[in-house]
């Protein structure tokens, strides 16, 4: 692995609340996917990479599934984003918008696990996936609130890495199986048209 998926690592770590990194060494990840339950664990994230480039994100809920693959793509990160803010450790508030089909609740569902349900209002902090055109965004902010001279109350949004786009390839019944798994969606090649 590159110093860069670290890097990306490490804020994803400090992104998603009790979430912790454990490099996979020689288990499979059938046979994680076997032990996590037993220590507590809800879901599974593997971000791979591929020629020093992140570029797919496998998603596994545990204990019985079902998988998620996605294709990553434009990953940046804390301090490649202009003007960004520090992440602090309070639970966010989550924001899942267009995800309105069937498939899309599904996935929108994955993405609620991932985040405790008692978001903490005072670290004003907020996780958004939003759905457009069949292309995942995830943005992280931190939300302020002042009020001017006349009284008047002003918002500003700053926003926090890691910043990334998900393109949703297949889901699977069960936990990781690449040999036998049946697949319960998968994309057509004919089906992300191009934008021109």
């Amino acid at each position: 692995p590159s110093k860069y998926i670290y890097t990306f690592l490490k804020e994803v770590k400090s992104t998603f609340p009790n979430c912790f990194y454990y490099p996979r060494r020689n288990y499979t990840l059938q046979e994680i996917c076997k032990y996590a339950p037993s220590k507590g664990y809800t879901d599974i994230m593997v971000w791979r990479e591929n020629q020093k480039e992140i570029n797919q994100l496998i998603l596994i809920h545990l204990p019985k599934g079902p998988t998620a693959y996605f294709k990553v793509t434009t990953p940046k990160l804390n301090h490649e984003i202009h003007h960004h803010g520090n992440v602090t450790d309070h639970y966010p508030e989550l924001i899942l918008n267009n995800f309105n089909t069937i498939v899309g609740r599904r996935i929108a569902r994955f993405f609620a696990a991932l985040v405790p349900q008692q978001p903490e209002f005072k670290g004003r902090r907020v996780m958004t996936f939003h759905n457009q055109r069949d292309f995942i965004f995830f943005r992280h902010h931190r939300y302020m609130f002042d009020e001017n001279s006349k009284g008047k109350v002003n918002a500003h949004l700053q926003e926090i890495g890691p910043r990334f786009t998900l393109k949703l390839e297949k889901i699977q019944h069960g936990t990781f199986d690449n040999n036998f798994g049946e697949l319960e969606w998968a994309a057509k090649a004919d089906m992300y048209q191009s934008r021109k």
